[in-house]
């Protein structure tokens, strides 16, 4: 269903993402939301089954769920799927889906996944989603926990499992977006 929804519309991207393959820094990114469902999501779309549609939009960079539990074992489709060139990929490595705060070392395991996978020039650390799950619901993280999570994914580049060199003090001296391996 989804295919022969939104895989025409692909082709017909805006004209602004039309032409030769973007950089990132000049062109828009896509984000792939599964659902804005607080439910069980149990019949989420997998990301197997749309990534040929999502790689043929023309952006500079692809964001999508990465951290919450129906998806994080999907870094796995980029064993088979190749990233196309000058492509950024942007996984979500904290979740909006739960108020617990991720700890670092488990937010630098997920960027390493994806870097292993295409490259760690090729990944931006990103959040799942918004941290609201509806528009006109309340917010379901709260901004305090919303901001400890952000915090968590700065510091995730410097623990010990990021490869990324990074060192661990906080502060203006860190290159933002970052890139880990």
């Amino acid at each position: 269903m989804f295919a022969s929804v939104c895989g025409p519309g692909a082709d017909a991207a805006p004209t602004g993402w039309l032409g030769p393959p973007p950089i990132w820094y000049g062109h828009g990114a896509v984000h792939t939301c599964y659902s804005i469902d607080v439910g069980p999501r149990i019949h989420d779309m997998a990301l197997a089954d749309i990534v040929d549609i999502i790689l043929k939009i023309n952006a500079g960079a692809y964001s999508f769920e990465a951290a919450n539990p129906r998806h994080e074992h999907e870094y796995h489709v980029f064993e088979q799927v190749r990233l196309p060139e000058g492509k950024i990929l942007i996984p979500g490595v904290i979740s909006h889906t739960t108020n617990l705060v991720e700890h670092p070392e488990l937010i630098a395991e997920r960027i390493a996944r994806f870097a292993k996978l295409v490259g760690r020039e090729n990944v931006i650390a990103g959040a799942d989603c918004g941290f609201a799950a509806s528009a006109v619901r309340f917010n379901d993280t709260h901004p305090s926990v919303a901001w400890l999570k952000f915090a968590a994914l700065a510091e995730g580049p410097g623990s010990r499992h990021s490869g990324s060199g990074a060192d661990k003090r906080r502060g203006h001296d860190r290159a933002f977006p970052p890139r880990w391996s």
